[in-house]
């Protein structure tokens, strides 16, 4: 139920004109409406939805977990580096 309600709680931040007023891409929004597997691309869309809001990853409560794309948890292994909340999906 979590997932299916995304797309509609989208609906708020575009009508309201915030997604303009913050200047969001369609990757950001389709990430905004949806979950993501942790692939780098999904990263990069988070953070930059948190620079332009301007809050910092610390402000997201999701916990952390591994990406569930297997080529991103691979990677991550490989660079030795930990996951973070923004691979969360």
């Amino acid at each position: 139920l979590r997932s299916s309600a995304k797309p509609f709680q989208l609906l708020p931040l575009i009508e309201s004109g915030a997604a303009d007023r913050f200047g969001f891409t369609d990757r950001e929004l389709a990430v905004i409406a949806g979950s993501h597997s942790g692939e780098p691309r999904h990263l990069e869309a988070v953070q930059s939805i948190l620079n332009k809001i301007g809050i910092g990853d610390e402000a997201l409560q999701c916990g952390v977990h591994v990406p569930f794309n297997p080529e991103a948890a691979k990677a991550l292994r490989a660079a030795n580096q930990n996951a973070s909340v923004l691979h969360n999906n």
